[in-house]
C-alpha cells in the first residue's frame, strides 16, 4: 500500500516537471510558434468560410427539393396506376344478372366514375367501343323483358280462361244439381227452431240439416276459456254482428240463468247483463272496432244502470280499453278472466231472479 503511494506520488512530480519545462519552450520560442498567424488575412478566411457555407445550404436545398419532386412524381404514378386499375375494372363490368333499367343505371354510374380519370389514362381505351357494346346489350334485354312480359300476359290469360271455364262448367253442374236437391231441401226445413245459438253436439242429425236449411251457419269457435269447442256451433246472426261477438255473447249468457242478452236501458243496451234482487252486472264484448268516443260516452249509462261493469275483449286490443276502467267498479279482462270474474260477481247468493 505505500508502494502505491510513493509511486504516484514520483508520478506526480515528473509531470509537473514536464509541464514547466514545456512552459519555458513555449515562452522562449513564442513569437516563432505566433508569427504564422499574424500573417492570415483574416477577412479573406471569413469571405470563403462564407461562401463555402452559402454552398453547403444551397446543396442541401437543393437535394430536399429534388427529393420532393421524385417523391410528387412517384405518388402521381402511383395515382394514375390506381386509376388505370380502377378504369379496367370499370370496363371488365359484366352486366348478365342486370335487368334493361339496372344495366342503363349502372352504365350512368360508370360513366360518371371514368369521368374523373384522367384523359391521359382513358385515351388508351376504346370508351365508345365499350359504351356501344353496354347499349347493345341493354337493348338485347329489353327485348328479352318484353318477350316475357307477353309470355307471363299469355299465361295469365290461358289461367283466367281456364278458371273461367272451370266457374261455368262449375255453375252449370250447380244448376243440376239444384233441381235433384231442391225438393230433399224443403222437406228438412221442418219445424222452425226457436233459438238462434246452438252448440253442434247438442242438436241431433235432423236438427242439424233443418238448421243448414233455415240459415243457421256453422262456426268452429272456441270456448271463454280460450280451447276450441268440440263441433263447434250453428248460429244465425244479422250481418252486422261478426261471428265472434255473437257467440261470445250466448256463451256469457250459459254461465248463469239470470242472464239477458241485449239487455236494454233507455237508448242503449248492454251486450250481456246479470240481474238479481240486489245487484247487476253489465257485460261489454269489445274487439277493437268501436271508437274510444262511442265507449267513453256508454260509461255513463253503465255506471248509473249497474252496480259492476266489465269491458271483455282479447289481450291484443286490451290496451285500448284498460284505462277506462277502474278495476274495482268496472274492470276490462280477457274471457277466461272475465268468465271467472262473472262467476264470482254473480255467486248463488245474488242468482236468484228479480
Amino acid at each position: 500500500m505505500m508502494e502505491t503511494r510513493n509511486n504516484s506520488f514520483e508520478n506526480l512530480i515528473l509531470l509537473c516537471g514536464v509541464i514547466i519545462v514545456l512552459y519555458k519552450w513555449f515562452e522562449s520560442y513564442q513569437e516563432e510558434l505566433l508569427s504564422p498567424f499574424q500573417e492570415i488575412n483574416w477577412l479573406h478566411v471569413g469571405i470563403y468560410f462564407v461562401i463555402i457555407l452559402s454552398s453547403v445550404i444551397l446543396l442541401i436545398f437543393a437535394y430536399k427539393r429534388r427529393k420532393q419532386h421524385l417523391e410528387r412524381k412517384r405518388a402521381e404514378e402511383e395515382k394514375l396506376q390506381r386509376q388505370e386499375k380502377q378504369l379496367k375494372g370499370l370496363l371488365g363490368t359484366t352486366f348478365g344478372y342486370y335487368s334493361s333499367d339496372e344495366t342503363r343505371e349502372k352504365l350512368r354510374e360508370i360513366k360518371k366514375a371514368i369521368s374523373s380519370i384522367p384523359e391521359k389514362i382513358t385515351s388508351k381505351y376504346d370508351l365508345n367501343g365499350f359504351y356501344e357494346k353496354v347499349e347493345n346489350i341493354i337493348s338485347e334485354k329489353i327485348g328479352q323483358e318484353n318477350e316475357l312480359r307477353e309470355r307471363e300476359k299469355a299465361r295469365i290469360r290461358t289461367e283466367h280462361e281456364e278458371a273461367k271455364r272451370r266457374e261455368q262448367e262449375r255453375e252449370q253442374k250447380l244448376k243440376e244439381s239444384k233441381i235433384e236437391i231442391k225438393k230433399p231441401i224443403i222437406e228438412r226445413h221442418g219445424k222452425k227452431l226457436e233459438k238462434s245459438f246452438y252448440r253442434v253436439k247438442d242438436l241431433s242429425e235432423d236438427e242439424r240439416l233443418r238448421a243448414i236449411s233455415q240459415g243457421f251457419k256453422h262456426y268452429r269457435g272456441i270456448e271463454l276459456d280460450g280451447h276450441l269447442c268440440i263441433g263447434g256451433f250453428y248460429i244465425k246472426n244479422n250481418k252486422k254482428e261478426s261471428s265472434y261477438h255473437f257467440t261470445a255473447k250466448h256463451l256469457f249468457a250459459e254461465l248463469r240463468p239470470n242472464s239477458k242478452i241485449e239487455y236494454g236501458l233507455g237508448d242503449k243496451r248492454a251486450d250481456v247483463a246479470y240481474i238479481c234482487k240486489d245487484y247487476k252486472l253489465g257485460l261489454e264484448i269489445e274487439t277493437g272496432t268501436n271508437k274510444i268516443e262511442q265507449l267513453a260516452a256508454k260509461i255513463p249509462w253503465l255506471e248509473r244502470n249497474f252496480s259492476q261493469w266489465i269491458f271483455v275483449c282479447s289481450r291484443k286490443v286490451m290496451g285500448k280499453y284498460v284505462h277506462l276502467v277502474d278495476g274495482k267498479k268496472s274492470f276490462c279482462l280477457s274471457p277466461k278472466r272475465a268468465k271467472e270474474k262473472v262467476l264470482e260477481l254473480t255467486a248463488p247468493k245474488c242468482t236468484e231472479r228479480i
